[in-house]
């Protein structure tokens, strides 16, 4: 489980990349609160109402998405998204770049060496424009993924 020290921790990478002004830096401020009270208990439920209207909001009007609803699946600091974004159900490392029309989620085959079905992706990595990375995949530290790959 995540503790709110990692999750202050993953605000501060994110405040690398964005203003904190920027309505990606508040809509992935958002996102990380949602999921630390979503995996927390249950006395904290009308926070965890409050910042999943917003983070549902700031989705609509960026066109980005981030949802992992699993606690041991986790998107962790220094992310930097390009607009039209939709992670589903993906590890994803630190200090990554996501760049626009990118679809990274699961699929229902599972890896026979892990028994996972998520794609996780290293720390310091580049995903290129309208790349999709479906299924149990593991991509390592310092990779370029180039632009329209499958």
């Amino acid at each position: 489980m995540i503790s709110l020290k990692d999750v202050l921790y993953d605000i501060r990478l994110d405040k690398k990349h964005y203003s904190i002004f920027s309505l990606k830096f508040i809509y992935l401020v958002f996102y990380r609160i949602d999921y630390y009270l979503r995996h927390s208990y249950l006395k904290y439920i009308r926070f965890y109402i409050f910042t999943t209207i917003l983070k549902k909001f700031f989705e609509y009007i960026l066109q980005i998405e981030i949802a992992n609803y699993t606690p041991n699946l986790y998107v962790k600091g220094g992310l930097f998204l390009n607009h039209n974004c939709k992670i589903v159900y993906a590890n994803i490392g630190y200090n990554c770049i996501i760049n626009a029309f990118v679809n990274i989620g699961a699929t229902g085959r599972r890896n026979k060496k892990t028994n996972s079905k998520y794609p996780k992706i290293g720390n310091n990595c580049i995903i290129g424009a309208n790349a999709t990375i479906l299924g149990p995949i593991e991509i390592g530290d310092n990779v370029i993924i180039g632009g329209v790959q499958l």
